[in-house]
């Protein structure tokens, strides 16, 4: 993900051991975007980002996507997160369980930039070996090194 998000870092990564509700664990995401060394204005990204999750943000596979498009970031900035226990609310429009978010806020300028982000992450949750290593780690140094 370095070469599509280079300001991605472990900062950004959180292994939460007891299931948390997703509006916590977005914002505790978000955080970590918001106090990284790229600025940009949180409120207006939170806005954007809120306005989309309310269209939904389940992608499958147990893949949570919030996203927003920002003014002024020439690059991706992504957070990750993991509740092998599942975020709660447990239930989704389908019988599937929510056990991991990834956080992406695109630059306005670059629909492709976003494009590629999403891609990159949607080919790695498609692959269930890929998906049991990241669910298993205990802690966000392990699970940093799976998504890099």
């Amino acid at each position: 993900m370095l070469e599509l998000c280079p300001d991605f870092c472990k900062e950004n990564v959180l292994v939460f051991k007891e299931q948390v509700h997703f509006d916590m664990a977005i914002g505790l995401l978000f955080d970590s975007l918001v106090n990284g060394k790229i600025p940009f204005e949180p409120l207006a990204a939170w806005n954007e980002m809120q306005t989309r999750t309310k269209q939904g943000i389940y992608m499958g596979n147990g893949l949570l996507l919030p996203h927003a498009r920002v003014e002024n970031i020439s690059n991706p900035l992504l957070a990750f997160g993991i509740s092998a226990n599942g975020f709660l609310p447990e239930t989704l429009s389908s019988s599937e369980k929510a056990t991991m978010i990834c956080m992406v806020l695109s630059p306005v300028t670059s629909p492709l930039a976003h494009t590629k982000v999403i891609a990159k992450m949607a080919s790695k949750v498609l692959d269930p070996h890929w998906v049991s290593k990241v669910l298993a780690c205990e802690n966000a140094e392990r699970l940093y090194a799976e998504l890099i």
